[in-house]
């Protein structure tokens, strides 16, 4: 599983969302034209994240924010990847996104989850490998 490339791509983004509004938006319109099989599932609650860690082999989850900036700008780059993967049978990622109002103090607690967004990589059981 290329596990680089999701840090390579989300931190291009990132690094997209510090310029200017102008190129922003042209970033945005990038990811926009992109056909998605909408392979990101939303995660309602802390029952549907353990179900989903323990259900897939690798898992990338992101634990986000509705009201957090970086994390509506990095949304699109995510989205694009999870459709990625889901498209190639050679690559077993699934990709997840938890907000915060799903998020309780042990879950918080549980993963770490210091700074919004935060991303994680799991193998089957819900291990954290980075």
């Amino acid at each position: 599983v290329p596990f680089p490339l999701v840090q390579l791509t989300l931190s291009h983004t990132f690094q997209q969302t510090r310029q200017t509004k102008k190129k922003n938006y042209h970033h945005h319109l990038q990811y926009s034209n992109i056909e998605t099989t909408m392979a990101l599932e939303e995660l309602p609650s802390s029952d549907s994240l353990t179900a989903f860690l323990s259900t897939h082999s690798n898992s990338l989850v992101c634990f986000s924010a509705t009201w957090c900036g970086p994390c509506k700008a990095s949304k699109p780059a995510l989205e694009s990847l999870a459709s990625q993967y889901a498209a190639d049978p050679s690559v077993d990622l699934h990709s997840g996104i938890v907000y915060e109002h799903v998020l309780g103090d042990e879950v918080t607690s549980k993963y770490r989850i210091r700074a919004f967004p935060t991303y994680v990589l799991f193998t089957k059981g819900g291990e954290e490998v980075g």
